[in-house]
């Protein structure tokens, strides 16, 4: 509702034969809500948001690319930090609840330039689970 109202364009580009991946889905769906919605606040009307999918070696690799101001390169690996916002009413914790969700589950999220000229958020999964027994790192 919020894409529509301000005109702003939601795309897909599914280039992955396959986008299984092993996951709880509820806590991925959080993870790409979250993302979608920092794009959705960011954007100017008339924006654009894409989400990709690939597979790249052993991992399915999912983009969401938008065409807003982007993140400062010295800026880019602080947006996980708790508390570090740099939206007005944001508190800043949206992101490092997604990354820990993505590390849980064994895939790492980062955060670059879009070739669009914004942001993008990168979720890169295991081809397989991770295994229960091994300590996951934050």
């Amino acid at each position: 509702m919020q894409a529509r109202n301000r005109t702003i364009r939601i795309g897909t580009e599914f280039a992955a034969a396959s986008d299984l991946v092993f996951c709880d889905e509820e806590q991925i769906v959080q993870v790409l809500l979250n993302l979608l919605m920092n794009a959705l606040q960011i954007l100017p009307r008339g924006g654009e948001i894409v989400v990709r999918t690939r597979k790249a070696g052993d991992q399915l690799v999912l983009d969401v690319d938008d065409d807003g101001p982007g993140i400062p390169e010295d800026q880019r690996a602080r947006v996980f930090d708790p508390f570090f916002t740099q939206r007005e009413g944001g508190i800043g914790l949206g992101l490092t609840v997604a990354r820990q969700i993505a590390t849980a589950h064994g895939a790492n999220l980062g955060a670059d330039a879009s070739p669009k000229g914004g942001a993008r958020f990168r979720i890169e999964f295991p081809e397989s689970p991770p295994d229960p027994t091994e300590p996951t790192q934050p």
